[in-house]
């Protein structure tokens, strides 16, 4: 981890990694019989797993400009509904969706609780849905947010509340999705973000590690960190 911070200046976000070895033990779990090249038969199913779920990835996987992920025609009573939020478009030229790419690192998901824009503090919102119109062979995608109003902020976080209000922004202006906690009702605590952000106080941490990185090469002590 403090080889990859002093390269490239960013923190993983961990999450991406967790339950890695769900997908070796799918296969691992039924072999038995483990005398002749286990290791290899093991690695040939997981590469090939690997392999069919790339072949077969929707396009929302690899993706690097917000879209939608598995959307799909809505209703004619959502449609009905959308008409004062998009406009009026015909039906088939809305999609809606559940999940959203926003970035080419980061998916949202109704209920999730994101920031918007780079503002400071940012707004902050909980997703209500995603929607998409096809226009002119030009797609758009935004996003519809139940509105939270930042009471106070702190070292760390934010103290929010839900308002009645819902705003509409453009999927691409999410810039990632919040940790959170507390009673929908009450007032919400939402953490501020400590990957991937234009931080300074990030920057300047991940700086002196690089810098503390390049003294420890120098020094000859790489194997003992």
């Amino acid at each position: 981890m403090l080889c990859h911070i002093g390269f490239y200046r960013w923190i993983l976000n961990c999450l991406v990694h967790e339950r890695k070895h769900k997908c070796i033990k799918k296969f691992a779990n039924q072999l038995y019989n483990t005398s002749i090249d286990w290791d290899q038969s093991i690695l040939r199913e997981v590469t090939c797993g690997h392999v069919t779920r790339l072949v077969n990835a929707p396009f929302s996987q690899f993706a690097a400009s917000a879209c939608l992920h598995s959307g799909r025609v809505p209703s004619k009573k959502l449609h009905a509904s959308l008409a004062p939020i998009i406009g009026d478009f015909p039906r088939d030229a809305v999609n809606v969706s559940r999940c959203a790419r926003v970035s080419r690192y980061e998916k949202a998901t109704v209920r999730d609780m994101v920031s918007v824009g780079t503002a400071e503090p940012p707004i902050l919102g909980e997703i209500m849905f995603h929607v998409s119109v096809t226009s002119g062979g030009t797609t758009q995608c935004a996003s519809v947010l139940r509105e939270l109003s930042i009471e106070s902020a702190h070292a760390g976080c934010w103290k929010c509340r839900k308002l009645p209000g819902h705003i509409v922004v453009e999927t691409q202006d999410i810039q990632t999705a919040l940790i959170w906690g507390g009673k929908p009702s009450g007032t919400l605590t939402a953490l501020q973000p400590l990957h991937a952000t234009d931080s300074q106080d990030i920057l300047s941490f991940c700086s002196q590690l690089g810098f503390a990185w390049i003294v420890f090469g120098q020094l000859g002590l790489h194997d003992d960190l």
